[in-house]
């Protein structure tokens, strides 16, 4: 699965759908779903994870604005992307970024860098 990952992680300001990333990658919609299915995971599963590792990276080792990585993972509004890691961690990005960001030292636990 790891080809749908990155199909998905390449670009997450775009819209994908379960039928879009199996005609990409040359699948019918239901057997990317069983292939997903027999790795213990679905297609939503699977984009939040995209979305997480890459607005964990982006907080723990850019300056860049909350709201702008927030954009470029793909969460659909600041109060999307704050809900998420407030669920994962129990922090949002902006509590997140300063426990853990650059120049701090501290390691993220729960987890990994991330908050799924």
């Amino acid at each position: 699965m790891r080809s749908a990952y990155s199909r998905l992680a390449s670009d997450l300001t775009r819209s994908v759908t379960l039928p879009l990333l199996a005609g990409e990658l040359g699948v019918a919609p239901r057997t990317l779903q069983r292939r997903l299915g027999c790795a213990g995971l679905s297609f939503t599963v699977l984009l939040a994870e995209a979305r997480s590792r890459a607005a964990a990276w982006w907080l723990l080792h850019t300056a860049d604005p909350i709201a702008g990585i927030g954009f470029v993972c793909g969460y659909a509004d600041q109060s999307h992307f704050t809900r998420e890691p407030q669920r994962g961690v129990g922090m949002p990005p902006a509590a997140y970024r300063q426990a853990f960001g650059i120049g701090t030292g501290a390691k993220p636990t729960r987890g990994g860098a991330r908050w799924t």
